[in-house]
């Protein structure tokens, strides 16, 4: 519901609003139904994050532009395999230092994908 409202006022307020970007599919159909309320679906891009069922139905049905998905069992294999090397290892885990970035592969999913 916060995304759905947070998105109509977004519109209203910016009547030539050509794009929105959610951080995960959840928001992103609430932003999709602002979108749809307002009569402006497919003058507005809207962008979800996840990959979730739901998402990509819609992105099939042409009304979310896009859903990037995340390779959730690569995530928790990298994230379970550095878990098990730092405590075999004995490492004392440094609360204020910067957290190491590890990439791992996502995907845009689309109409045409």
């Amino acid at each position: 519901q916060k995304a759905l409202d947070t998105a109509a006022s977004m519109i209203q307020k910016y009547p030539n609003l050509k794009a929105i970007y959610c951080c995960n599919d959840t928001m992103a159909l609430g932003a999709l139904q602002a979108v749809k309320n307002a009569n402006k679906l497919g003058k507005i891009m809207v962008v979800g994050t996840d990959g979730a069922a739901e998402a990509i139905d819609s992105v099939k049905a042409g009304e979310l532009s896009a859903t990037v998905a995340q390779d959730s069992a690569g995530i928790g294999a990298v994230s379970l395999k550095t878990m098990v090397e730092t405590v075999k290892a004995g490492k004392a885990i440094d609360v204020n230092a910067t957290p190491e970035t590890i990439p791992v592969d996502s995907y845009i999913v689309t109409k045409d994908s």
